[in-house]
Order: structure tokens, then sequence, then C-alpha cells
């Protein structure tokens, strides 16, 4: 039987069906399918999903795990099931704390969280200004201070013209939106206000990225990647990087 091959989410459908009880949207139809072992080899290599992963084929179709599939690819997979989409990124290189740090690209300063405000003046001098919520404005790098050390960088489209700032992975304003995700993989994303952000646990020099803020058990030692685009244009429009308290409180 000749077979198309399309994907579902692992742990959706597949263990709905398998389970003990089935629950069925309102929206649904009931369908009969039969599994089949089938054999998925990757690049030579053969690999061998759980027993919730099995592949079946219906009307001619085989769908297998999309999970399993992408992971075995080195991709990374989401599944959000309020607005019922599934995502699948490039899997990225590992995070340093350098990832944690914005590149002025016309003096080749880097700036990064942690870093004293004595330290930052010697390399882009004193701010042009400070506003209400006591962050410093250099030449369009924004930058809050707690205690006198960086706990938040930020870099709009309304104050910049150009992509002069950069990431640890060079991203910068106006570049493509889909670079976000090849670079940082999947996050959390806000489908209302167009942005992606990534969650970071440090360890011995490391981030390690986690799934929710339900996941952060040590706020002290959580930093935040945070990028917006432009919905006409899909290009970013805004860059955010700091400690966990910046980013979800300015403090």
């Amino acid at each position: 039987m000749k077979s198309n091959m399309k994907s579902f989410l692992l742990g959706f459908v597949v263990c709905a069906m398998l389970g003990s009880t089935t629950v069925y949207a309102t929206d649904s139809t009931r369908i009969e399918v039969y599994f089949k072992k089938l054999k998925y080899v990757f690049n030579g290599i053969e690999k061998v999903p759980n027993s919730a992963g099995e592949g079946f084929i219906y009307q001619g179709t085989t769908y297998v795990p999309l999970r399993f599939v992408s992971e075995s690819l080195d991709k990374e997979v989401s599944w959000n099931p309020g607005t019922g989409t599934i995502r699948v990124s490039d899997h990225p290189s590992r995070f340093l704390m350098e990832d944690l740090s914005i590149t002025d690209t016309l003096t080749n300063s880097i700036i990064r969280v942690g870093m004293s405000k004595k330290e930052v003046e010697q390399k882009l001098g004193i701010a042009a200004d400070v506003n209400f919520l006591n962050i410093y404005n250099y030449n369009g790098l924004e930058i809050f201070y707690r205690n006198d050390k960086v706990a938040g960088l930020m870099v709009k489209t309304g104050e910049n013209t150009t992509n002069r700032y950069q990431t640890n992975k060079h991203i910068g304003l106006g570049d493509n939106y889909n670079k976000i995700f090849t670079s940082y993989g999947n996050g959390l994303v806000d489908e209302q206000f167009d942005a992606a952000t990534f969650l970071f646990a440090s360890e011995n020099g490391k981030l390690n990225k986690v799934d929710s803020r339900e996941d952060v058990t040590d706020t002290s030692s959580a930093y935040v990647i945070s990028l917006s685009w432009d919905r006409t244009n899909k290009t970013v429009s805004m860059i955010l990087i700091g400690d966990y308290q910046f980013a979800y409180s300015t403090q």
C-alpha cells in the first residue's frame, strides 16, 4: 500500500487512542485505524520509539509520532493546547552566560548582565538620559541597573534605525523573525503580542533552558531572553535580555 507520510503531536492523538478512557472534542470525528510495526532509520541509524509512539495507517496515509521523529532529527517540539499550535524548531547550541549580553557592533563593545555601571560607562560613556523607570539610554541601548550592576538590557526599533546592537547569537533589529527559532529553539510564544520568551536557569556558568515559569525553582538564578517581531514584515522589533526580576517586574 502506497502511503504518504504525515505526523501529529505524540501525547495528543496517539495517547487519546491508546488510553483506557477516550475523550472526544465536540468537533471531533471518530475513526478506525490499525497500528503497524514501522522501522525508523535516520541517516542510516535505526531508532525505536517507545510503545506509545507507534505509527498507524488511516485511509492509505501513514501517521507517525512527530515528537519522536523531530527529536531524532535533532529538532525541538512544543505543543500549545490553548492555540492548537505545534512548533518544530532547530535544536540550538548550548547556552552560556555570554548569551546574556548585547554587542555594539559599531564599537565592538560587549555589555553583559552583571557588569558594573562603571564598566559600562568606560565602554559607552555617560547615558544620554534616564527615564522614570530608572532605565539608562546609551544611544539606543537601554540598560537597567540594580545595585549599580546591569540587570536588564533592551533594544527597540523606536530607539534605533539600524541593527547596530545584536545578541550573542547575532540577532539584531530588522532580522527575519525565523532566525529567532533557528538560534534559540522553541520558547514561550505569545501569538497575541508576537513575542518569544526563553527562560534559563544558571548552573556552573551555563544556562539551562526551562520550558515554563512554573519550572523556575530559584528566580535569583533565572534569566530571560525575549524577542518581539513586527507582525506586518516579520522582522525583529525588540530585544530584551535580563534577570528574572527585571524581565517580569522591571525592578
